[in-house]
């Protein structure tokens, strides 16, 4: 009994440890507002550099800024989370504990922060890193 613990036990440890865990990719930084997309029409419109429609995210908080003037701030958090649209596992943004409101999700990519919305017509938005 005592050797079925014994190899019960060293294969819990294996998969503990095997287990890669998914890391929620960092959106800590400055970010500028480069393209918007239409969710029905898909119509995009792109911003030039300079176009003062900022987000900064800090560990835990953001704020919004457009024309050097603060529209908005709070807190956020990313988490794992299924997309009711594509039924695959993405990173969904909530901000100030709004569970309930519409669902973003965000992805990161050379340079890149693209948010859009968990919905048919939703729409999206790209910004870029800014510092």
């Amino acid at each position: 009994m005592k050797k079925h613990y014994l190899y019960f036990l060293l294969l819990s440890t294996f998969l503990i440890i095997s287990c890669k865990k998914e890391e929620i990719p960092s959106i800590v930084g400055t970010w500028e507002l480069s393209r918007e997309t239409g969710g029905f029409t898909g119509q995009t419109k792109d911003f030039p550099i300079g176009n003062g429609i900022i987000i900064k995210f800090s560990s835990d908080t953001y704020q919004r800024y457009e024309n050097n003037q603060l529209l908005s701030s709070g807190t956020y958090k990313l988490m794992k989370e299924n997309s009711l649209i594509t039924r695959e596992v993405g990173n969904r943004l909530i901000f100030d504990n709004s569970t309930n409101s519409p669902r973003i999700f965000t992805t990161v990519s050379n340079s890149r922060l693209e948010l859009f919305l968990d919905a048919y017509d939703g729409g999206g938005v790209s910004y870029r890193k800014s510092e």
